[in-house]
């Protein structure tokens, strides 16, 4: 089954492989920043990096969506009178791009509130304050 949406989605299959492999890595690269001791943000930039990419893979779905559309729509103006059947089974190959992309940008937000759980909860058990420090807050500048 996989394999079938794979073929079905076209050459946006490969932005999206892309977008999910980079994403794999932003999370296990943040995931081993977090190894080291609990000062500072070792998740930094990676952390945030996590939803970038989902959101990415989220933004080539829908317009891996608009191409197949408009595809679809040539294609229905070049045959004329089409089953609506056959249109529903086009709008159904046009939609697996969207569904792959909003799938990562859901992981990847998973990602990130699981990293950021950690992070936070590391900061808190690290005697740190949570959330920035308020302006004219007793030990401040």
């Amino acid at each position: 089954m996989i394999g079938t949406i794979w073929t079905e989605m076209g050459f946006i299959r490969y932005p999206l492989a892309i977008a999910a492999v980079a994403l794999a890595l932003q999370t296990g690269l943040a995931i081993w920043r977090m190894r080291g001791p609990g000062e500072g943000d070792p998740a930094g930039l990676g952390r945030d990096t996590i939803l970038v990419w989902g959101l990415l893979a989220a933004t080539v779905g829908g317009i891996g969506t608009l191409v197949g559309i408009a595809q679809l729509s040539r294609a229905i103006a070049q045959a004329g009178a089409v089953s609506p059947g056959l249109v529903w089974g086009g709008l159904r190959l046009t939609m697996t791009s969207t569904v792959a992309g909003l799938i990562l940008l859901a992981i990847s937000a998973m990602a990130w509130l699981a990293i950021d759980y950690v992070r936070a909860r590391r900061t808190r058990t690290a005697g740190t304050p949570r959330g920035p420090a308020q302006p004219g807050a007793i030990g401040t500048k």
